[in-house]
């Protein structure tokens, strides 16, 4: 019964992310492979922005967190090197890992990135789940769809593969279902 009242409601935040993101479905651009490794800060070719370069160098990228209790999604941008769409989404994922000035919750908290990669318009990010800043059904809920968000906003992602330790997971910490791929049109 949690689980059915969990992916309407998951049904309905993503119709509502939808319709007020233009409608429109983006063209992905051709992309050479580009990998990252938890460890190593490979650098290809740049993709396209997100959002206005802020400074030189510098990408905006837009990042969420969940506002003091964990009711609704807080927007912020923040500004991260030039680099390939995997080590944008990477540095964005970093971001809202951390604790927001706002005094909002970190909603990636728990999420330790191992491996991004990219190869044309799907994204790859293998992740483990940390036990300290695990959520309850509703912040898992809401991470799910700051992740969209997150990945969503790069025109040259039309699908994302998450996996837990290598392996494909139904949920990430339990509550709310996973959808593997993750589309842009979920």
């Amino acid at each position: 019964m949690n689980k059915r009242i969990a992916a309407i409601a998951a049904a309905a935040i993503g119709i509502a992310v939808l319709a007020g993101c233009g409608g429109g479905k983006a063209e992905p651009s051709a992309q050479p492979t580009a990998s990252v490794n938890a460890g190593a800060g490979a650098t290809v070719s740049p993709p396209p922005s997100a959002a206005p370069t802020a400074t030189p160098g510098l990408v905006a990228v837009k990042v969420y967190d969940g506002d003091a209790n964990i009711e609704k999604l807080v927007e912020r941008t923040v500004n991260v090197p030039k680099g390939t769409t995997a080590e944008l989404v990477k540095a964005g994922l970093a971001a809202m890992a951390q604790k927001p000035e706002s005094g909002g919750v970190p909603l990636a908290a728990a999420i330790e990135v191992r491996s991004i990669s990219q190869t044309g318009s799907v994204l790859k990010l293998d992740v483990a789940i940390k036990d300290e800043g695990r959520l309850g059904s509703g912040g898992e809920l809401l991470l799910v769809d700051a992740l969209k968000k997150l990945f969503f906003q790069f025109s040259d992602i039309d699908q994302v593969e998450i996996t837990v330790g290598g392996e494909k997971t139904d949920s990430l910490m339990g509550h709310v279902e996973l959808p593997y791929p993750m589309k842009r049109t979920d």
